[in-house]
């Protein structure tokens, strides 16, 4: 069974959806709640492989930014990272030490890559396959991966010696125009007639409209009387202003 503290975000999602309809900001009691916040630096170094090449440049830092929620359950750690992918093995580890880190469980840690493209993988399994294959550091650095780790879980103790109580929230949402779109273009019988693929080059696919997508960027704010301490934005989108070329930057999403 979900657990109280769930059920509490549970409800607020639905009242964001339900009462947030023209866009506006309303608050909201948050009870018995405090919070961690947490922001770590993981920018790789020069020649450390992302996503389709090697670092050759910093463009801007990386981060792993989140936050942890307690209460009189279990805590929940919510982690953002500046990584194209994390997966498998990768996955379960950082789950595993943001759980150990946080005094909870990996089934109550949720780690987010937000994809950007000039970005690392993380995945511990394929790395070491890789490196069995003769093909280490090509495309996976999984002493970086762990250094990763290693700071954000440090973060999390660091920062429950200090948690902030949290006096109310404030929920909203605003429409996001020209940044994300459907990948499939519909002809007048239904069926998928164009794609629109990641250096999509075709006049008419850029300039098509942006098709079903969700269109809204969504926000949660956790507040200490009349100091913001923590947001959360959530927009789903494929950032690639950079591609493959070793450029690091953590994109318009970061």
């Amino acid at each position: 069974m979900p657990s109280n503290l769930f059920h509490r975000f549970l409800l607020l999602a639905l009242f964001l959806e339900v009462s947030l309809f023209a866009g506006f900001e309303q608050a909201m009691w948050a009870g018995d709640l405090k919070i961690v916040t947490f922001n770590e630096d993981v920018t790789p170094k020069i020649g450390v492989p992302v996503a389709y090449a090697p670092a050759r440049k910093i463009v801007t830092p990386l981060y792993a930014r989140g936050v942890v929620l307690l209460s009189d359950e279990q805590p929940v750690v919510l982690c953002a990272v500046d990584a194209i992918g994390i997966g498998n093995q990768g996955y379960d580890t950082w789950r595993e030490k943001l759980a150990e880190a946080a005094g909870t469980s990996p089934e109550r840690v949720a780690v987010h890559s937000l994809h950007q493209h000039d970005a690392p993988r993380i995945d511990f399994a394929t790395g070491k396959i890789m490196e069995e294959q003769g093909l280490g550091g090509k495309n996976y650095d999984n002493e970086y991966g762990m250094q990763c780790i290693s700071q954000v879980a440090s973060a999390i103790r660091s920062g429950l010696k200090t948690p902030q109580t949290v006096t109310h929230l404030g929920i909203g949402k605003a429409k996001v125009e020209q940044v994300a779109s459907n990948r499939r273009l519909l002809g007048a019988d239904g069926k998928v007639r164009l794609m629109r693929w990641s250096k999509s080059k075709s006049p008419e696919a850029i300039n098509a409209p942006e098709g079903i997508i969700d269109p809204w960027l969504r926000c949660l704010c956790f507040w200490n009387e009349d100091q913001p301490v923590a947001v959360l934005n959530y927009y789903a989108t494929h950032p690639q202003s950079y591609y493959g070329q070793g450029d690091v930057n953590y994109e318009f999403t970061g």
